[in-house]
């Protein structure tokens, strides 16, 4: 029996305000769904400037080297809440390292 996992990468934008709970509470919700999932999770990313894509293009550079195709979040608006923003870097993502995003808790 075959045990490969296939590898996911979670990210996050963490806010000023968000307090250490909430992140680690934030961390624990992914790795619960990955194992539910059967993914592995190799990774978080953690977007710390809001407005800036820094991370979620280091993301895609690391799905790429790692021939990885999830990743994880808990929502969308992690990503951003602008509507035509999130269409273009979620296709971004799509073409560039084949990945899908699953969401925690989808809108």
């Amino acid at each position: 029996m075959n045990d490969v996992r296939p590898v996911a990468y979670g990210y996050l934008r963490a806010t000023a305000d968000a307090d250490d709970n909430t992140s680690w509470k934030l961390e624990a919700e992914l790795r619960r769904y990955a194992d539910d999932q059967g993914f592995e999770l190799a990774g978080l990313f953690y977007e710390n400037v809001a407005g800036c894509f820094a991370t979620w293009d280091a993301l895609t550079q690391e799905l790429r080297q790692a021939n990885a195709h999830h990743v994880i979040m808990p929502s969308f608006s992690h990503l951003t809440q602008h509507e035509l923003l999130l269409t273009n870097l979620l296709e971004r993502l799509e073409r560039g390292a084949r990945a899908e995003v699953h969401e925690l808790n989808p809108r």
